[in-house]
């Protein structure tokens, strides 16, 4: 447990300040109506990404370049936090689906790799048309096998503390 928790710790530092650097390059991409790069991720047709990229103008693209490169960090940093929660909540009979949700954050992380490898080639020019559907495919199944993991922590960490909290009968 003390590994799952300096592992916690470690990666949820990482998460806050990686957050922090890849909300100045969101808010860069938003100026004159431009869409978040969680937008850019789910866009899914050339259209809409030529869209995106004509009202972020090359300040907008550098930004959203920018936000790619953190990720790449990001991702560790998540899958850590996440992976490492799920291992600290994780007690009696649902502590054997922690291993499967472990497994879960890291094919995630694995397909926001995926997805930021056709969202670089969507920011240069003449990039090939299914380019974002795959990212936004990628995207959608890494969002699912976050929110399952996530919301297992939510669930089991809410238990326990009630639990801590309540009255012994």
């Amino acid at each position: 447990m003390k590994v799952a928790r300096a592992a916690f710790g470690v990666g949820l530092v990482a998460v806050v300040a990686l957050t922090i650097a890849m909300a100045g390059q969101d808010a860069t991409m938003k100026r004159g109506g431009g869409s978040s790069i969680v937008q850019f991720e789910l866009a899914g047709s050339a259209s809409m990404a030529h869209e995106m990229l004509d009202v972020w103008g090359p300040t907008g693209r550098e930004a959203a370049h920018r936000s790619l490169e953190f990720d790449l960090f990001y991702i560790p940093a998540y899958v850590l936090t996440i992976g490492s929660a799920v291992w600290m909540v994780s007690r009696g009979w649902h502590q054997r689906l922690a291993p499967w949700l472990i497994a879960a954050t890291i094919v995630a992380g694995g397909l926001d790799y995926v997805e930021n490898a056709f969202l670089f080639q969507v920011l240069r020019p003449g990039f090939p048309d299914g380019a974002p559907r795959v990212a936004a495919i990628c995207a959608s199944i890494k969002f699912g096998l976050l929110a399952v993991a996530i919301g297992f922590v939510a669930v089991w960490a809410g238990a326990g503390l009630i639990h801590r909290i309540r009255p012994a009968s």
